[in-house]
């Protein structure tokens, strides 16, 4: 994790530092109170995506576990408070795990299906080049798990129980948004508990 957020952040200096050299008239001391990337009030932005979190490194990777990708959705808005240029809005996503023991027996197989509910504010930063919008966010929401639990004995019929539950949390995140026109870029995230998310982005 120390060694992503350090070539991360080696990156987005790099990034910066290089652009200077095509921004000579660009006012740095804006750059804390204006949207990037040409964002405006009144826009709509659509985001679709796929992360992984550090649950999928607790699982771990094994033959008889998954862990799928978290596949999530969102839309915002841009709302300045006073010059302080933020985005609102929520979304939602998905994940699919389970994990799939044997025994002397039988076998136990555990199927999580994840869903989340969230709301999410974004303070946003322009610095060239005039494509790039970069900013930092935190996510508010609630987590709804199913769980089933298979007991498949090798004599017998099998056994299956359901159990649900819900738990809060808050994800802090920095990221970025390349736009190739002013309707479609692609994005990039990383924070904690979501570790890492690309996607792409829609403007309206």
């Amino acid at each position: 994790m120390k060694r992503i957020l350090k070539s991360l952040i080696i990156a987005a200096a790099t990034l910066i530092i290089s652009s200077t050299a095509f921004a000579k008239d660009f006012d740095w001391s804006e750059c804390w109170c204006n949207y990037g990337a040409g964002l405006k009030e009144g826009d709509i932005i659509l985001n679709i995506g796929t992360s992984i979190s550090y649950t999928h490194f607790e699982s771990g990777f094994s033959s008889n576990s998954w862990n799928l990708p978290i596949v999530d959705f969102s839309v915002e808005t841009p709302v300045k408070i006073g010059p302080c240029p933020f985005t609102f809005g929520g979304g939602f996503s998905w994940n699919n795990n389970g994990t799939k023991s044997g025994y002397d027996w039988g076998t136990i197989k555990t199927t999580n299906n994840v869903f989340d509910t969230y709301g999410v504010v974004k303070y946003h930063f322009m610095f060239p080049p005039k494509q790039l919008d970069l900013y930092a966010g935190t996510k508010l929401g609630v987590s709804f798990s199913g769980t089933r639990i298979v007991k498949s004995p090798k004599e017998g019929s099998n056994e299956s129980s359901l159990k649900f539950g819900a738990n809060f949390y808050i994800n802090e995140f920095t990221g970025a948004t390349w736009y190739f026109n002013k309707s479609f870029g692609v994005n990039a995230e990383v924070g904690f508990p979501i570790l890492t998310r690309i996607g792409v982005t829609f403007k309206f």
